[in-house]
Order: structure tokens, then C-alpha cells, then sequence
């Protein structure tokens, strides 16, 4: 056990404890603050899985544990805030990228094949993840579907599928920069 409040070591143990000390009833209150800000189901479910990953590996820093739900309700207004943030200057910076190729021949025989290669090493190095990734990215990025939702498709805990989720990508990344910079 970890410090004053009897914090379970393990995240899975933490997840877990933190999860049976928060009502039904907590977690639509959650859900309708997030929802408030992004006025997206599955924007908001993936926000509320990601603040419980973000509260159950910072639990430690909890030092009451009967202030549990506002803190909960504190980090799922910031990440629901910062979510939203996010998207809407990524939004705005891939309207101003395709107006600006649009106007720059992007049409150029260069420019498309420099954009097939891509997506072509970007296909062949989602093949090479072992199963339980590939499907994890693949349902995420593909099929557009929350981290509750595939953790209940693959029946796995929420917190395992964010994690992996976010393993992979970074995985993904770097053998992309290496490929790209052998390609040079």
C-alpha cells in the first residue's frame, strides 16, 4: 500500500480502487461536464477514459480520499477543455494546410507519390504490430471508436487499452522517423 490513504502499489490495483469509490450517479455528472464542452458522445467518452487513466496514475497525490469526486471533476474539466482546444487549433491547421495545397499544385506527380510512399509505410508498419496493437489502433484510428469501446470489444480493461494505445503510437512514430531517415 502506498501512502497515508492506503493507495494500492499496482495502476491496475489503483484504477480499481479509485473505480469502486466512485458512484453511477458521479459518473454522468463526469460525463455531462465533458459532454457540456465538447457536445460530442464520443469525444467525451474518450476524454472521461483518458482523465481516469491521467487520476488513477496520479492518484498518489490525492491526500483525501473523501475529495475524490472533485478531484476527479477538476482533471475531467481540464482535459475536456484542453481536448477541445486542441481539436479546434487542429481543425483550424488542416483547413489552412488543404486550402494552401490546393492553391500550390498538390496535384504534382511528386506530390502525390511523396503521398502514397507515406501512407504506404504508414500501412506496412501497422501490419508488423502484434495483434492486440494493430486491433487497438486499428479500431481507434480506423473505425473511430472510443477507448470504452474497445475494451468492451476486446474485453479488456479501459486502462490497458489507453496505455497500449498510446505504447503503439509512440512505437509507430519512431519506426516511421527511422525509415524516414534511412530513406535519405
Amino acid at each position: 500500500m502506498l501512502g497515508h490513504i492506503g493507495l494500492p502499489e499496482k495502476p491496475e490495483a489503483r484504477w480499481e480502487w479509485m473505480m469502486a469509490r466512485i458512484s453511477q450517479r458521479q459518473m454522468n455528472t463526469l460525463f455531462q461536464i465533458a459532454y457540456e464542452i465538447l457536445k460530442n458522445k464520443d469525444d467525451t467518452d474518450d476524454v472521461i477514459s483518458e482523465s481516469l487513466v491521467i487520476a488513477a496514475e496520479k492518484l498518489h497525490k490525492l491526500k483525501d480520499p473523501d475529495k475524490l469526486f472533485s478531484w476527479l471533476y477538476a482533471i475531467v474539466r481540464h482535459e475536456a477543455l484542453d481536448y477541445y482546444q486542441k481539436n479546434t487549433v487542429r481543425r483550424a491547421a488542416i483547413e489552412t494546410m488543404l486550402e494552401r495545397s490546393g492553391s500550390i499544385a498538390s496535384n504534382s506527380a511528386e506530390s502525390q507519390y511523396i503521398t502514397k510512399e507515406n501512407r504506404q509505410q504508414v500501412r506496412e508498419a501497422v501490419d508488423r504490430l502484434p495483434s492486440p496493437a494493430k486491433e487497438i489502433v486499428l479500431m481507434r484510428i480506423v473505425d473511430n471508436l472510443s477507448f470504452k469501446q474497445i475494451g468492451k470489444l476486446l474485453k479488456m480493461n479501459l486502462y490497458t487499452v489507453h496505455s497500449r494505445y498510446k505504447r503503439t503510437l509512440k512505437s509507430l512514430q519512431r519506426e516511421l522517423e527511422r525509415s524516414r531517415h534511412e530513406a535519405k
